[in-house]
C-alpha cells in the first residue's frame, strides 16, 4: 500500500509553516517532515547531516529528491519518510517542480498536491515582517518558482493564494482533501478548528 503525503508547493513566505501548524493543531495525523540539509546556516526545522551521510543514503539508492538553494542542499530521505508515514501523514514543503514530481512519481508515495502563494508584495511585506535576512534572495526564488510553475505546469490537487485564504481555512480544505482518501491514516476525530 502507498503511503499518504502531503506536498505544500509554494514560493518563500506563501504559508506553508503557518498552514503545516494550523493542521498539526487541526488533526493529529499531520506531521511537518523535516529534510535533510547539507550547508550552513539555520537548522531549526532541518535534520541537519553532512556531504558523507547524505553519499551513503544517495549510493543507496534512497535519496526521493535533492535541491540545491541558498548554498546549501535539501533532501528527502525515503527511510524517514516512509517511517514518519507508517504514523502520520508528512507535509512536506517544496518550491521546486522538479523535486514536487520526484514526490509525485515515488512508487511509494500518494501525494496530494497543495499549490499555495501570495502576491510579490505580500511576500515582501511577510519576510520583512519576519526579518528575514535575504529578502532579495527569497524574491528572486518567488520569481523563479512562479515561472517554473508556468512553465512546467505540474498537476495539484488544490490550489490558493493565502493573502486571501486563512491558514485555519487552508488547514481545513487540506484535511478534507486528505480525508477523501482511502490511503490516508485515519484519526479517531478532527479538532475544530
Amino acid at each position: 500500500m502507498r503511503s499518504c503525503v502531503v506536498v505544500l508547493f509554494g514560493p518563500p513566505a506563501a504559508g506553508k509553516d503557518t498552514i503545516t501548524a494550523r493542521l498539526q493543531a487541526t488533526d493529529s495525523r499531520f506531521r511537518y517532515f523535516p529534510k535533510l540539509k547539507v550547508g550552513g546556516g539555520r537548522g531549526f526545522g532541518y535534520r541537519v547531516t553532512d556531504e558523507r551521510t547524505a553519499a551513503v543514503l544517495r549510493d543507496a539508492g534512497q535519496i526521493v529528491s535533492e535541491v540545491e538553494r541558498y548554498g546549501n542542499r535539501y533532501l528527502v530521505d525515503e527511510p524517514y519518510l516512509m517511517r514518519e508515514s507508517r504514523t502520520g501523514i508528512p507535509v512536506i514543503h517544496t518550491a521546486s517542480s522538479q523535486e514536487y514530481l520526484a514526490l509525485l512519481r515515488h512508487p511509494k508515495l500518494d501525494c496530494r498536491g497543495v499549490f499555495v502563494w501570495a502576491g510579490r508584495e505580500v511576500t515582501a511585506a511577510r519576510l520583512r515582517a519576519r526579518n528575514s535576512v535575504d529578502v532579495i534572495a527569497r524574491l528572486r526564488v518567488w520569481d523563479e518558482t512562479i515561472v517554473d510553475v508556468a512553465r512546467s505546469g505540474p498537476a495539484f490537487d488544490a490550489e490558493w493564494d493565502t493573502g486571501f485564504v486563512s491558514p485555519d481555512d487552508s488547514a481545513r480544505r487540506i484535511v478534507e482533501l486528505v480525508s477523501a482518501d482511502p490511503t490516508a491514516p485515519q484519526d479517531s476525530g478532527i479538532s475544530e478548528v
